[in-house]
């Protein structure tokens, strides 16, 4: 076999220790993607080393604090970042904390937006769910937050998706670009639930959003008209969620009303709201959720999410923990029952008494479009990416946790006894749960 010249030089070319590298020739501002790659070469495990007069002498950068969130840790942001700090190491000044590129940046993010859009495209395949939003005083954001959360799913899955407005002075019909009057209104859609049993029945009355999702409309309870009975908007909603796979329920203000109680009875996941810069929202989120334990709902709140809207930049989840923990406090104690010992101990509310961690607590950034009260977008360009992937998150969790939640029947549901909460949230004694409520 006869060796070319290109490839005797290369043949009697010298090894080159993939250790070693000159970081002293680099530019400061390495921005782009071929400078940094000649550099990625030279790294082995995220670590760079520098050439010195003696090879066998080699000096490598130790990883960067991953406590330091203002700085990238991983891949080539981490490799640019580490060669800046050798550089001002050098001349003894402080390094530049280097940013990813914009545009980088915005495309990484496009990317993982439709990453998750397949996600949530298929864990809500063939899976009925009803979620039911909640903060016991208006204010919080909950309609916004159904709205948006009902339509980006409808608009990714093109499954028939519901809203209902259980709110009887709700205005959600408001973001869908409609009026109370201009769609089918809850009373109508209850008491003739066995009419409106199926998509194209509902969908003759309802409004369409321009997502295809259709809405069911507040209707507010006058003089002359007869009073929604609990046996029936509990099969209305069951009816309904047949036809609606995802069915979407804005719950109202306040505790005792019929919508509110049957709602929590029928809902596979609830979602409790508070605004960001509202402080009292919350302690009324607090309230809602220790409130809802009470009326035999337990298990429903410490399995559901707390969503905290219009969040701003550099907002952390242990900042919002901490001030929820603080509410806590306003509350009465709770008792304790110790099998081992049979005693029972007043103690402190936890936020785990809630189910409040973590990963149950969402942050919806701030989007000046859903501020303004405009008319219900899908568009993750108009509402904020961000704000458009912050809902994304919540819907695949949603749907992860419950991905085997039996489907609920009319016979699986029994009517809790009715309880003034008002009267229960008075007293200690209130923090007891009834004893035939529904769990």
């Amino acid at each position: 076999m006869t060796i070319e010249g290109n490839d005797q030089e290369k043949l009697h070319a010298p090894a080159v220790s993939r250790k070693l590298v000159d970081v002293s020739a680099v530019p400061t501002e390495a921005t782009n993607e071929s400078e940094v790659s000649k550099l990625s070469n030279a790294a082995v495990d995220g670590d760079v080393g520098t050439a010195t007069s003696d090879s066998s002498e080699t000096t490598v950068l130790q990883p960067l604090n991953p406590e330091d969130k203002e700085r990238p840790t991983q891949g080539i942001p981490k490799l640019r970042q580490e060669i800046e700090d050798r550089k001002a190491k050098s001349a003894g000044r402080e390094p530049v904390i280097i940013r990813p590129n914009a545009q980088e940046a915005h495309q990484r993010q496009l990317r993982r937006i439709e990453r998750k859009k397949g996600e949530v495209e298929q864990l809500t395949m063939g899976r009925k769910r009803i979620f039911f939003t909640v903060n016991g005083k208006g204010g919080a954001g909950k309609t916004p937050l159904t709205g948006y959360m009902c339509n980006i799913q409808m608009d990714i899955t093109r499954v028939p998706t519901l809203c209902v407005d259980a709110n009887e002075t709700g205005s959600i019909h408001s973001l869908f670009g409609t009026t109370r009057e201009n769609t089918l209104q809850l009373r109508n859609a209850v008491y003739h639930r066995r009419t409106f049993s199926s998509y194209d029945t509902i969908a003759e009355f309802a409004y369409k959003h321009h997502s295809g999702a259709l809405l069911i409309g507040s209707d507010p309870q006058k003089a002359g008209k007869a009073i929604l009975t609990l046996d029936a908007y509990i099969e209305a909603a069951l009816i309904w969620n047949k036809a609606f796979p995802p069915l979407y329920i804005d719950s109202g203000n306040g505790f005792s009303d019929v919508p509110v109680i049957g709602s929590a009875m029928v809902a596979n996941v609830m979602f409790f709201v508070a605004l960001s810069e509202k402080h009292s929202s919350f302690e009324h989120v607090v309230e809602t959720m220790i409130r809802y334990q009470d009326m035999g709902f337990a298990a429903k709140v410490n399995n559901g999410f707390l969503v905290i809207n219009a969040t701003k930049p550099g907002d952390t989840k242990r900042f919002y923990l901490d001030k929820i923990a603080a509410e806590l406090t306003k509350f009465p104690k709770r008792d304790v029952y110790n099998e081992q010992t049979g005693v029972t101990s007043n103690v402190e509310r936890r936020l785990e008494d809630l189910g409040i961690t973590e990963e149950r607590l969402f942050l919806i950034p701030f989007s000046p479009h859903i501020k303004e009260d405009g008319v219900i977008s899908t568009d993750q360009n108009v509402i904020g990416l961000d704000t458009y992937e912050a809902y994304l998150d919540l819907l695949i969790a949603a749907y992860r946790q419950y991905a085997t939640y039996p489907e609920m029947t009319i016979e699986s549901l029994s009517v809790p006894e009715p309880v003034d909460t008002d009267q229960l949230f008075k007293e200690a004694s209130g923090f007891r749960r009834p004893s035939r409520a529904a769990s």
